[in-house]
């Protein structure tokens, strides 16, 4: 349906669940074809969140599979991904506030009352 509406977001969302439900029910061809089609459709948007979910399930699949090394690789970008935009939106909203509160010093620095109390 998401295909059908051409809603390539939603279709990558559907996606990746539907990958993490067969990789549970040990599925695990239909699980990667699925994941990987999420993760190339979550690349195209530049989705970096979502895209270290499908990564990290594509590393459950073959780590289900026995192939380690293939595991390994796609963890590895999976948390490289997730840190990177968590720091990201970490340092992002600490400048937010730290903003509020200089601008708010700097509002109580001017304020008559203020100034008579300090």
């Amino acid at each position: 349906m998401c295909r059908a509406l051409d809603d390539s977001e939603r279709t990558a969302q559907v996606l990746q669940t539907l990958g993490g439900v067969l990789r549970s029910k040990a599925e695990y061809a239909r699980a990667r074809t699925a994941l990987e089609e999420s993760l190339a459709l979550f690349r195209e948007r530049g989705a970096k969140v979502e895209m270290a979910g499908s990564l990290g399930n594509l590393g459950l699949v073959a780590l289900s599979q026995g192939d380690y090394t293939q595991a390994v690789v796609w963890v590895k970008e999976s948390l490289v991904h997730f840190f990177i935009n968590t720091m990201t939106y970490i340092c992002r909203h600490l400048r937010f506030h730290l903003g509020i509160l200089y601008h708010r010093r700097s509002q109580l620095c001017q304020d008559p009352v203020h100034m008579r109390l300090s």
